[in-house]
């Protein structure tokens, strides 16, 4: 009889002024062991603070398409 395997539980990360909100979600989806366990709360509440952060440095929607347009042709 085989055990089930145990999935990675992540722990919480604690935001901290020094630390930017990208790099808070980097880790997350290292502890995660990917986007799956990645929870669709924190996920999205961790998205809008990004897009805050985006949007306070003037980074607009257009600029955005244009990377991620990039990011799929390589």
């Amino acid at each position: 009889m085989t055990q089930p395997s145990k999935k990675p539980v992540p722990q919480p990360v604690k935001q901290s002024d020094s630390e930017d909100i990208a790099d808070q979600m980097s880790k997350k989806i290292q502890q995660c062991a990917g986007l799956s366990n990645y929870t669709t709360r924190e996920l999205v509440e961790d998205t809008q603070k990004l897009g805050g952060k985006l949007a306070s440095i003037g980074l607009k929607t257009t600029q955005v398409r244009k990377f991620f347009r990039c990011c799929q042709s390589t």
